[in-house]
């Protein structure tokens, strides 16, 4: 593209990339390398052998979490146009989405040991929250905590009735056990 915007242009950031390296040529054009991003999920043995793609779109899908029989996995994906919460098949037919959030940045599907909810942190424009959403759908669960810092679950009791979660903000974190049943929560570290 010529500097006064003239000539013909095969990139175009508004299109979903982003433009990188910009440079001026001698005769005034613009060169830059166009770059678009799309992360899919996929399977390898533990020694990296046998890679290959089980959950792709066109679109970014990532942080991907099998669930505790094998049969599912939770991933995050931005097909519906925002971050949401998918379920697929362990060979990734069948993806359905099970959150509607509608825009802030999702992350970390964790399932409960006995399968039937997930575990997961949404933040929005400010500190990160704690969720339990059934594998299903429904209406998430926020799990209550202090304001002004950020929530993070980081794992499930056994029996999938307390979810471990990490709290904090700087230097001051702590460990926190929430008990989805009651609703309280309580500091372990």
């Amino acid at each position: 593209t010529a500097i006064d915007g003239g000539g013909p242009s095969s990139a175009n950031p508004a299109e979903g990339g982003d433009l990188f390296n910009p440079n001026i040529s001698a005769t005034g054009r613009l060169a830059a390398e166009a770059v678009e991003r799309d992360s899919d999920i996929w399977r390898a043995k533990i020694d990296g052998s046998g890679a290959a793609p089980v959950i792709r779109s066109t679109f970014d899908d990532y942080d991907a979490a099998p669930s505790p029989d094998g049969a599912r996995i939770a991933f995050v994906s931005v097909r519906s146009g925002t971050p949401e919460v998918w379920v697929a098949n362990s060979t990734g037919d069948g993806a359905t989405r099970i959150s509607s959030f509608r825009g802030p940045e999702l992350g970390g599907p964790l399932w409960s040991p006995d399968g039937p909810r997930i575990a997961l942190r949404a933040r929005g424009k400010g500190f990160a929250e704690a969720y339990v959403i059934g594998f299903d759908g429904g209406q998430p669960m926020r799990i209550a905590g202090a304001r002004g810092v950020h929530h993070v679950p980081i794992g499930w009791n056994a029996s999938g009735s307390q979810l471990l979660i990490a709290s904090g903000a700087g230097a001051g974190w702590r460990i926190r056990r929430h008990d989805l049943r009651s609703g309280r929560s309580s500091d372990i570290v």
